[in-house]
């Protein structure tokens, strides 16, 4: 069996799926506090994902990549998903934490 070094291992990032309320963000603080970097992505609110960016370096913590992506349009996020895997390679875990509501009119 091959084993992953500590240093390889915590270079991947974490991708959360709309991480800048509630169970999103808290996951993305707690996995930044753990020393996982995290890779999370947010659809309206810029202000929360730089907050989250900015207080995860203040403390200390591994880094917090905000990713702008309306989850809803796959077409954003191929794009989103695909700029991340080329600047850091394919996330280690995915969170899929965003709800997309699809009403059916019959």
């Amino acid at each position: 069996m091959t084993s992953m070094t500590t240093s390889s291992r915590l270079a991947k990032c974490v991708l959360v799926t709309a991480g800048t309320r509630g169970i999103g963000r808290g996951l993305v603080e707690h996995l930044s506090a753990l020393g996982r970097p995290v890779a999370f992505t947010f659809r309206t609110s810029a202000d929360a994902a730089r907050e989250i960016e900015r207080d995860a370096l203040a403390r200390g913590n591994a880094p917090c990549e905000a990713v702008p992506c309306d989850g809803s349009d796959p077409t954003q996020v191929e794009a989103a998903i695909g700029n991340l895997v080329k600047r850091r390679g394919p996330p280690f875990a995915l969170i899929n934490n965003m709800k997309v509501v699809i009403a059916f009119v019959g």
